[in-house]
């Protein structure tokens, strides 16, 4: 991914959710992954890593998700995964031809549109890996790399993709699969359980009620509840409703979590990106110090202390969702 960076344009991160192995932590492994990252200075080059529960959320480019976070995967550290990628050891090695071929049969049915038949599944995991990232990296990092034909469109891009791959012979694939293997070092123990695209969430009643079973939440209120006490926790709850009341005592938006616990946030660039989305997100009004706590946040995470309150960042007084509430009595939902 290196040379990329030279041009104006540059292959696209995607944003992922890595899920903490076992034997690890969240905040251990972003610290991990934020010190093994190589850009520019610039908050436009921030991968926006950040723990978040069991979980850690970051922008990363194809190459840094090869090259950081699948040697962290228990997978990638199983003995037997261990003696395949052995079997790579130098050019003209029986599992590097093998692969090659692989990578030349995926190519031609690539590019001959071959979509109806699949290819034998005669490989193991491994094997299916190292020739699907080879031909994505072959396809990909050189046309990304070639800013004057993005610039003409994505079909003129599309059809000098093709021309290249084309063009490789099998001495650059088997340089591209060396490569490749030769930057994932293999790490002392798992910290990676799951890696999965942060996918946005939106909504979808039809299907989320009766997954929650608030269909038969719905039926409790065909039932006298004036003589118990109840109450609903859940992501959050609408503080209008008549229900409520007054009761309601303070709201915190987690909306915009993530860019309070950004590792990234240790430099100004950075800690300026995230103050001006808080300050969106809260009309503009910032507590009295922001700045220096995102700055003591990030420090602590980057140090691998735990993590200094939040709690005034992201407090709003105006947000429709409620996480805490007086203990009083309800008589009921209201009639009507």
């Amino acid at each position: 991914m290196t040379s990329g960076w030279s041009t104006p344009c540059t292959p696209p991160t995607v944003d992922l959710l890595i899920t903490s192995h076992d034997e690890s932590n969240s905040p251990d492994l972003a610290r991990k992954i934020y010190t093994g990252i190589r850009r520019p200075d610039g908050a436009e080059h921030d991968p926006g890593i950040a723990p978040l529960q069991n979980l850690v959320a970051a922008r990363l480019y194809l190459g840094e998700m090869l090259k950081l976070l699948v040697p962290l995967t228990e997978w990638w550290q199983d003995n037997r995964t261990q003696e395949e990628l052995n079997g790579y050891d130098d050019a003209g090695s029986e599992k590097l031809t093998q692969t090659v071929e692989d990578v030349l049969e995926l190519r031609d049915r690539w590019l001959a549109g071959d979509t109806a038949a699949a290819m034998p599944n005669n490989r193991s995991a491994f094997e299916r890996f190292v020739a699907m990232c080879t031909l994505v990296g072959l396809a990909g990092l050189d046309a990304w790399n070639e800013s004057e034909d993005l610039a003409l469109g994505v079909k003129t891009l599309a059809a000098a993709t093709t021309t290249r791959i084309k063009a490789k012979s099998t001495s650059d694939i088997e340089t591209a699969v060396l490569g490749f293997l030769q930057t994932m070092k293999p790490q002392p123990k798992p910290m990676v359980f799951t890696i999965a695209l942060n996918r946005r969430a939106t909504t979808a009643i039809q299907h989320s009620v009766p997954t929650v079973k608030a269909d038969a939440g719905r039926r409790v209120f065909e039932v006298d509840c004036s003589r118990i006490d109840w109450a609903v926790l859940d992501t959050g709850i609408d503080q209008t409703h008549p229900a409520f009341g007054k009761r309601v005592k303070a709201t915190y938006d987690f909306t915009n979590f993530r860019e309070i616990v950004y590792l990234g946030n240790e430099r100004q660039q950075v800690r300026e990106m995230s103050l001006k989305m808080l300050g969106e997100a809260r009309d503009g009004k910032l507590p009295a110090g922001a700045d220096a706590k995102l700055k003591r946040i990030a420090k602590a995470g980057v140090a691998g202390h735990p993590l200094p309150s939040s709690a005034d960042l992201r407090y709003r007084p105006r947000l429709p969702k409620a996480y805490q509430v007086e203990k009083e009595p309800w008589s009921g939902p209201p009639s009507g």
